[in-house]
């Protein structure tokens, strides 16, 4: 039986290269499968190798993003205009 190991994590804006590298380690080590994470506001910084990032920033300019293996292909993600749901 294979366990698919998921995880959510409010970042609250996280930019710095520091922060950028902790949530890295925090996703790569456990091997997470899914990773949800809220209250992103710049995408680009989730950016880790070996995951596909799906993210929906609102017109407040914070939003949300999902993390999944690339292994774990998601085909389909419905957004909501105001970012805070997918």
């Amino acid at each position: 039986m294979h366990v698919i190991k998921i995880a959510t994590l409010h970042i609250n804006e996280i930019t710095t290269p520091t922060r950028v590298g902790m949530l890295s380690d925090f996703i790569t080590r456990p091997e997470l499968d899914i990773m949800l994470i809220q209250e992103v506001t710049k995408p680009d910084t989730l950016n880790i190798m070996g995951y596909v990032t799906h993210h929906n920033i609102g017109t407040s300019m914070r939003g949300n993003a999902i993390l999944a293996r690339n292994e774990l292909p998601i085909t389909i993600v419905h957004k909501l205009p105001c970012g805070r749901a997918m």
